[in-house]
Formats: C-alpha cells, sequence, structure tokens
C-alpha cells in the first residue's frame, strides 16, 4: 500500500474500469521511471555526445508514450516524520522520467531501454495512483 505526500492512502495496482460488456478493462496509467545508484555520467565530449544521442533516439521512441521527459537531480534535501530537515536525502535518486502505458509490464519494457542503465544506474519503476475523478 502506498501513501501520498497529502497523507491519504492509496491501494496499489492498476486501476480498472468496467466496459460496456461488464469485462474489466485495464486503465491506462502514468508511471514514473526513477534513476537511482552511483552511476557516472560519460566522461568526454564524444562520449557524451554519444550518451545524449541515445538519449534522444530513446525519447523519440518512446512517441506519445512520453508525459514529462524529466531531468537530473542536483541538490535535495529530506523531511523526516516529526519535521526535521536533513542535510540531503536519503534516497539516491539521480534523475526521473514519467512515461504512460496500458500495464507495468509495458512500463517496463520501455524503461529497459533507458540509456541511464548503460551509466550504472538503475530505472526503478513506479505507477502513480489517481487521488479522484478526473
Amino acid at each position: 500500500m502506498g501513501v501520498s505526500c497529502l497523507g491519504a492512502s492509496v491501494g496499489s495496482g492498476s486501476f480498472v474500469n468496467l466496459g460496456e460488456r461488464g469485462e474489466r478493462e485495464r486503465a491506462v496509467a502514468d508511471y514514473v521511471l526513477l534513476t537511482t545508484g552511483e552511476g557516472k555520467m560519460p566522461e568526454g565530449d564524444e562520449a557524451m555526445t554519444a550518451f545524449m544521442d541515445a538519449w534522444g533516439a530513446w525519447v523519440g521512441e518512446l512517441g506519445a508514450a512520453l508525459k514529462d521527459g524529466g531531468n537530473p537531480f542536483a541538490a535535495s534535501t529530506a523531511i523526516d516524520p516529526s519535521g526535521a530537515v536533513t542535510g540531503s536525502s536519503t534516497v539516491d535518486a539521480s534523475g526521473y522520467v514519467i512515461i504512460t502505458a496500458n500495464s507495468m509490464e509495458d512500463a517496463v519494457e520501455m524503461a529497459k531501454g533507458c540509456p541511464a542503465l548503460v551509466t550504472g544506474n538503475t530505472v526503478n519503476v513506479f505507477e502513480t495512483a489517481s487521488m479522484g475523478p478526473s
């Protein structure tokens, strides 16, 4: 079970609707691809250009599934349950991308092409949950 920053509890898994014939249909959902790890960006102009070209090609392959091309993370901080602010996040996240997919399986297949994987990072796939009527 997940919990939002608003404190409302939301369930995990894909949301489904009943179709016209009463059959269960899988709803399209957004997925956050969160890169984590201690991967290193390529060094040198040629290697960086090749990486950026691979990134552009991957984003192009995602097409309409790309909802937010994301960004790498810079500075971070964390707030614990008591409200205390720490010097930095306890999560080793390095960036994010948001995609739309029909299922977790489809999102994972899209994530497998992420160029961040070749830098030594891991791509974590999270399905987002609806907080109410859209």
